[in-house]
Protein backbone atom coordinates (compact mmCIF):
# COMPACT_ATOMS: atom_id res chain seq x y z
CA UNK A 1 0.00 0.00 0.00
CA UNK A 2 2.78 2.39 1.06
CA UNK A 3 4.83 1.86 -2.35
CA UNK A 4 1.36 2.46 -4.31
CA UNK A 5 0.88 6.03 -2.59
CA UNK A 6 3.97 6.81 -3.02
CA UNK A 7 4.49 5.66 -6.77
CA UNK A 8 0.46 8.29 -6.98
CA UNK A 9 2.35 10.99 -5.18
CA UNK A 10 5.23 10.84 -7.73
CA UNK A 11 3.01 10.80 -10.64
CA UNK A 12 1.15 13.82 -9.47
CA UNK A 13 4.12 15.49 -8.91
CA UNK A 14 5.82 14.67 -12.42
CA UNK A 15 2.54 16.07 -13.60
CA UNK A 16 2.16 18.95 -12.16
CA UNK A 17 5.36 19.94 -12.52
CA UNK A 18 5.89 19.49 -16.56
CA UNK A 19 8.06 21.77 -18.12
CA UNK A 20 6.88 23.19 -21.57
CA UNK A 21 9.02 21.29 -23.46
CA UNK A 22 8.34 23.14 -26.81
CA UNK A 23 9.03 26.38 -24.94
CA UNK A 24 12.16 25.19 -23.90
CA UNK A 25 13.05 23.76 -27.11
CA UNK A 26 12.58 26.95 -28.88
CA UNK A 27 13.72 28.96 -26.75
CA UNK A 28 17.23 26.98 -27.22
CA UNK A 29 17.03 26.43 -30.80
CA UNK A 30 17.17 30.16 -30.38
CA UNK A 31 20.77 30.22 -29.14
CA UNK A 32 23.25 30.15 -32.47
CA UNK A 33 25.85 27.85 -32.71
CA UNK A 34 26.04 26.21 -29.57
CA UNK A 35 25.55 22.49 -29.05
CA UNK A 36 23.98 20.97 -25.42
CA UNK A 37 24.45 18.37 -23.68
CA UNK A 38 20.89 16.84 -21.63
CA UNK A 39 21.94 15.49 -18.03
CA UNK A 40 18.03 15.52 -17.20
CA UNK A 41 17.29 12.53 -18.89
CA UNK A 42 12.95 12.87 -18.39
CA UNK A 43 13.08 15.98 -20.43
CA UNK A 44 13.52 14.79 -23.78
CA UNK A 45 13.80 17.99 -25.96
CA UNK A 46 12.84 17.87 -29.79
CA UNK A 47 15.38 17.85 -32.97
CA UNK A 48 15.12 21.16 -33.45
CA UNK A 49 18.13 21.68 -30.48
CA UNK A 50 21.31 20.37 -31.46
CA UNK A 51 22.53 18.20 -28.91
CA UNK A 52 25.54 16.33 -28.08
CA UNK A 53 27.57 14.37 -26.01
CA UNK A 54 29.05 16.05 -22.89
CA UNK A 55 32.43 15.98 -24.20
CA UNK A 56 31.80 17.96 -27.24
CA UNK A 57 28.97 20.10 -25.57
CA UNK A 58 29.43 23.79 -25.61
CA UNK A 59 26.44 24.05 -22.57
CA UNK A 60 25.34 21.77 -20.61
CA UNK A 61 21.72 21.76 -19.26
CA UNK A 62 20.39 20.63 -15.89
CA UNK A 63 23.79 19.58 -14.33
CA UNK A 64 23.49 18.30 -11.30
CA UNK A 65 26.04 16.12 -9.58
CA UNK A 66 28.48 16.76 -12.57
CA UNK A 67 31.74 17.86 -11.98
CA UNK A 68 32.21 19.80 -15.45
CA UNK A 69 33.94 22.51 -16.18
CA UNK A 70 31.64 24.27 -18.92
CA UNK A 71 28.87 26.83 -19.15
CA UNK A 72 25.60 25.29 -17.86
CA UNK A 73 22.06 26.02 -17.13
CA UNK A 74 20.66 25.16 -14.20
CA UNK A 75 16.75 23.72 -13.03
CA UNK A 76 16.51 26.53 -10.55
CA UNK A 77 16.55 29.79 -9.64
CA UNK A 78 18.51 29.90 -6.43
CA UNK A 79 21.26 27.64 -8.32
CA UNK A 80 21.27 30.27 -10.90
CA UNK A 81 21.87 32.73 -8.01
CA UNK A 82 24.22 30.54 -6.89
CA UNK A 83 26.46 29.24 -9.76
CA UNK A 84 28.56 31.73 -11.25
CA UNK A 85 29.65 29.82 -14.68
CA UNK A 86 25.47 29.22 -15.00
CA UNK A 87 24.25 31.59 -18.14
CA UNK A 88 20.29 30.75 -17.55
CA UNK A 89 18.04 28.82 -15.86
CA UNK A 90 14.32 26.55 -16.67
CA UNK A 91 12.08 25.72 -14.34
CA UNK A 92 8.93 25.46 -12.91
CA UNK A 93 6.96 27.97 -10.78
CA UNK A 94 3.19 27.62 -9.95
CA UNK A 95 2.86 25.56 -12.88
CA UNK A 96 4.32 27.36 -15.52
CA UNK A 97 7.89 27.31 -17.43
CA UNK A 98 10.01 30.12 -16.51
CA UNK A 99 12.74 30.98 -18.55
CA UNK A 100 15.87 33.50 -17.52
CA UNK A 101 19.29 34.17 -18.67
CA UNK A 102 21.67 36.70 -17.46
CA UNK A 103 22.79 39.37 -19.60
CA UNK A 104 26.20 39.81 -18.02
CA UNK A 105 26.87 36.15 -18.26
CA UNK A 106 25.74 35.75 -21.73
CA UNK A 107 28.37 38.87 -22.18
CA UNK A 108 31.26 36.82 -20.45
CA UNK A 109 30.74 33.83 -22.54
CA UNK A 110 30.31 35.54 -25.87
CA UNK A 111 26.94 34.11 -26.27
CA UNK A 112 24.10 36.34 -28.04
CA UNK A 113 20.23 35.39 -28.21
CA UNK A 114 18.10 36.19 -30.81
CA UNK A 115 15.42 38.96 -30.45
CA UNK A 116 12.68 37.21 -29.13
CA UNK A 117 14.35 35.59 -26.79
CA UNK A 118 15.02 39.52 -25.07
CA UNK A 119 12.18 38.94 -22.76
CA UNK A 120 13.95 36.25 -20.49
CA UNK A 121 16.83 38.39 -20.24
CA UNK A 122 17.52 40.06 -16.89
CA UNK A 123 20.67 41.78 -15.58
CA UNK A 124 22.88 40.18 -13.11
CA UNK A 125 21.73 43.00 -10.47
CA UNK A 126 18.36 41.81 -9.99
CA UNK A 127 19.97 38.42 -8.88
CA UNK A 128 21.01 39.99 -5.90
CA UNK A 129 18.13 41.49 -2.68
CA UNK A 130 20.34 44.55 -1.93
CA UNK A 131 20.77 45.63 -5.77
CA UNK A 132 17.52 44.69 -6.84
CA UNK A 133 16.26 47.11 -3.68
CA UNK A 134 18.70 49.93 -4.52
CA UNK A 135 17.52 50.03 -8.15
CA UNK A 136 13.91 50.15 -7.65
CA UNK A 137 14.07 52.23 -4.28
CA UNK A 138 12.29 49.56 -1.84
CA UNK A 139 14.94 50.48 0.29
CA UNK A 140 13.17 53.97 0.99
CA UNK A 141 9.93 52.46 1.60
CA UNK A 142 11.19 50.72 4.78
Amino acid sequence: MKKLIYILSLGITLLCADIDIMKVSDTLSNIYGVKYYNNDKSILLDSTVPTTTLKKADIVLFPAGLDINKITIVNSYAKLRLEEKSIGAIYTFKNRTQIIFVRERLKKNSLSLSKELNQYIINECQLNLICLANHYKIADVF
